[in-house]
């Protein structure tokens, strides 16, 4: 049987060098290493230098060209389709693997899942704290169901590997290209379409947070609330365009932003009921209180 053909896919952009330096040594140590790097470069002035430096990666460059971040995810992906590759990973250039990310991506999509979920650790140079994202949510190797994305960005553009024969994800760009939550559409509409999701912790990526990422850890105040309600509204809106299950949803998302929920009594209200520091998606809307 002949080897799939693989790319990793990613955005690089302006960052510090000790960012870069770590996203590609990672890659370099990856335990499976026939795969093509498939970068847009969105401003990384040296990027050539690190191509040159790890001569061990096939590295493919497009630059970005004015386009917007969405636009990149879709040119990236297109380009997977239509340069005839059967597996795409995705991982963001701030962020770094662990050395059995591409393997293990390749053995369970190899047993027939069509979507891999792998592990989430994040983690910011202003902490030597590592917190496991998707661990307590998930166990190994569990099925992850439409139900699980209703309400939970589980599923990024970092920590996922698709089998590109069996997904069209560059179908699902039309109208999308405003979205803040991409990954949470596109995944979204995958499931809807029956695409088969399994959850690994074998693999982990390493996720670097900052306080503008958004699937951060995040501290309740009215700023977090009011971006993770008007992300939830934004997705839920366009979602309920493919099912019903959003209708509900996106009233009340609704409700919660007109209501002014966003006093002082409802910020010590979530402080008091979440496990600090929460997800963004973990802020609840107006019916959970």
């Amino acid at each position: 049987m002949d080897k799939p053909k693989i790319c990793f896919l990613t955005t690089v952009f302006p960052m510090e060098a000790e960012v870069v330096e770590q996203y590609f040594e990672s890659l370099s140590k990856q335990s499976y290493t026939d795969f093509d790097l498939v970068i847009v470069n969105d401003g990384l002035v040296d990027l050539d230098s690190y191509v040159v430096k790890y001569t061990d990666l096939n590295v493919v460059v497009m630059d970005a060209e004015g386009r917007t971040p969405v636009e990149n995810r879709r040119l990236l992906i297109d380009f997977a389709y239509s340069n005839g590759y059967q597996i795409a990973i995705f991982g963001d250039s701030d962020d770094y693997f662990s050395a059995s990310r591409v393997e293990s991506s390749l053995k369970v999509l190899a047993q027939g899942c069509d979507i891999l979920v792998n592990e989430l650790h994040m983690f910011s140079a202003q902490s030597s704290t590592v917190t496991a994202v998707l661990e307590p949510h998930f166990e190994r190797h569990q099925v992850i169901t439409f139900e699980d994305l209703l309400d939970r960005n589980c599923m990024g553009l970092s920590n996922t590997a698709v089998n590109l024969s069996r997904v069209q994800l560059d179908s699902y760009f039309e109208n999308a290209l405003n979205l803040i939550a991409l990954d949470w559409y596109l995944f979204s509409r995958a499931l809807l379409d029956g695409a088969r999701v399994q959850f690994t912790d074998e693999a982990v990526t390493f996720y670097r947070q900052y306080g503008e990422n958004t699937a951060n850890l995040i501290q309740v105040d009215k700023h977090s609330i009011e971006r993770a309600l008007n992300v939830k509204l934004q997705h839920y809106t366009k979602m309920k365009e493919y099912s019903d299950a959003y209708v509900a949803r996106d009233k009340a998302v609704q409700e919660s932003i007109n209501n002014d929920v966003i006093s002082s009594e409802y910020i010590n209200k979530q402080i008091d009921k979440i496990i600090l520091p929460p997800l963004w998606w973990e802020i609840p809307i107006i019916e959970d209180v």
